[in-house]
């Protein structure tokens, strides 16, 4: 049995920044995905996730409409990483590695 680690996320971007890193850019963005559920009574219920993501590129011209309320598609793997915080406290903070990913036009 082969293992996947494959993520494909369709939503809002919440806080974006890119940065200059040698000679390509990184941008580290929140994308806020929902799930509309319906209660037994017909109601709506709308339950938001944010996930936080990290792209790497040579150019910046991808990353050049990547702003707050945009719709974008990515895709990628879920990548965990261990640090240790000013109290000592060591904790596993979870983010998206994009490996691929489109800003949908038109839909702001």
């Amino acid at each position: 049995m082969e293992y996947l680690n494959r993520v494909e996320l369709t939503g809002k971007v919440g806080y974006a920044k890119v940065f200059k890193v040698g000679d390509g850019y990184l941008a580290r963005f929140t994308l806020a995905t929902d799930e509309v559920l319906v209660n037994k009574d017909g109601s709506r219920c709308v339950n938001t996730t944010w996930h936080t993501c990290t792209a790497v590129d040579n150019r910046s011209s991808k990353f050049d409409n990547l702003e707050k309320g945009a719709w974008v598609h990515v895709e990628g793997r879920i990548r965990n990483q261990r640090v240790v915080d000013a109290a000592g406290d060591e904790r596993t903070i979870s983010d998206i590695y994009v490996t691929n990913m489109m800003v949908l036009e038109g839909q702001k």
